[in-house]
């Protein structure tokens, strides 16, 4: 009896820090994601710190293009910052990206809404 009490207390303490450690883990956002208005898509390469256009079906030769650079997390919970070209300032401008449920990421300029993606 006191080995099955056992056995099930370890097993609600493994089961309690996997759950733990799951509720805690970021959103991965590498990989492909959708442009919400256009018909493009957007690829994310954390390991390069890029946002890449993946495929624009008005804008083909766009394909291969850099979005963002220097993308990385900050310290907020599902929020990353990178640079983005902004043809008004002619160069990079700081934006943030924070995503939703890591199916949407929003990247905003001086927290306007400039883009939006969808998984």
């Amino acid at each position: 009896m006191m080995l099955i009490k056992r056995m099930m207390l370890i097993i609600a303490i493994v089961a309690a820090t996997c759950s733990a450690a799951t509720a805690a883990e970021p959103c991965d956002i590498s990989g492909i994601w959708q442009h919400a208005a256009k018909p493009a898509t957007l690829r994310i390469d954390l390991s390069r710190g890029e946002m890449l256009v993946y495929a624009h079906q008005t804008h083909p030769d766009s394909t291969g293009l850099v979005v963002l650079n220097r993308l990385k997390r900050t310290t907020a919970a599902a929020s990353w910052q990178a640079q983005m070209y902004s043809a008004a300032a002619e160069g990079f401008v700081e934006v943030q990206l924070l995503a939703t449920n890591c199916n949407q990421l929003s990247v905003r300029y001086q927290q306007q809404l400039v883009l939006e993606l969808l998984r």
